[in-house]
């Protein structure tokens, strides 16, 4: 799994906002799971570039569980910049500052030392956006001071994680032919509404061949049953032996619950709540991949 350089925190001295530069934040990537779950993002309103091979980009790290200061102040968000230098792939932090619900309340101006960027880590997703452009893939969060954004998606990406652990699952479809197999499931006890006229619901995909060794994918799907579209926001991908062997925040784009496509099974099932079209199982997810394709 990554990990975030938490000890290399750091943020501009003039807030992007006080600038008047629209905030533009992206989410990166989680790390941990549980009481540890946080989001790491850009914002790449922030972003300048001091010379041809350097960037500096404003980032934040939100918690799902807001850390206590002595003073009994709870820091809502770390806002942090990063100096990266693309050529040598190394970064370094510039100033740190911690934010409480009503405001800054810790800061540091003095730089850290350089670090390499290691492959596979947060920071190489972060080199990537910055130094090669590559952001589209990155889910927008919405608002100046993203904390209450993130820390919706970090709810969302708990419900995904629990519904691993639940026997609701419902076989929906099948496509394909031996040795290139898929099954499509969908957890009945996942579904819940967004707020903003959407349904959230936990699904699966089984994989009888699937690159990288990976056998099954978890995904997180959002359907807007009056538009009839849907969109991905979450991946997570397991190995045989049950090992989670990647994670992604998707920007998926809204599609059309056409058929063909694997989302418009969610169609009835999700927004009319009839699971009568799918196989029920009661095994957990881990049970259902060995078994599968036999």
């Amino acid at each position: 799994m990554k990990r975030f350089a938490i000890a290399a925190l750091a943020l501009l001295a003039t807030p992007a906002a006080a600038q008047g530069v629209t905030p533009d934040w992206r989410a990166v990537s989680f790390v941990g799971e549980g009481d540890e779950d946080s989001v790491a993002m850009i914002d790449m309103g922030s972003l300048r570039r001091p010379t041809a091979t350097t960037r500096e980009i404003r980032a934040a790290m939100v918690s799902g569980r807001p850390e206590k200061l002595a003073s009994g102040q709870s820091v809502a968000m770390t806002q942090i910049v990063y100096r990266v230098d693309c050529t040598a792939r190394t970064f370094t932090a510039t100033r740190t500052e911690a934010w409480t619900s009503k405001g800054k309340v810790i800061a540091s101006d003095t730089p850290g030392p350089a670090r390499r960027i290691e492959a596979g880590s947060i920071m190489e997703d972060v080199r990537v956006a910055i130094c090669d452009g590559q952001v589209t893939h990155l889910r927008r969060v919405p608002g100046a001071n993203p904390a209450a954004s993130a820390r919706e998606l970090i709810d969302q990406r708990q419900s995904l994680i629990d519904s691993r652990g639940r026997k609701g699952w419902q076989r929906l479809t099948d496509s394909g032919a031996a040795p290139d197999r898929l099954q499509y499931f969908a957890e009945r006890g996942s579904v819940i509404a967004d707020g903003a006229g959407g349904k959230l619901v936990s699904t699966m995909v089984l994989i009888e061949k699937g690159e990288g060794g990976i056998t099954r994918i978890h995904y997180l799907i959002r359907i807007d049953c009056k538009a009839r579209t849907g969109e991905t926001m979450f991946a997570q991908a397991f190995g045989e032996d049950g090992r989670m062997l990647s994670e992604v925040l998707l920007n998926s784009g809204i599609q059309p619950l056409e058929p063909g496509r694997m989302a418009a099974a969610l169609e009835v099932p999700v927004c009319k709540s009839d699971w009568s079209t799918g196989a029920p199982e009661i095994r957990l997810p881990d049970q259902l991949a060995r078994e599968a394709f036999r």
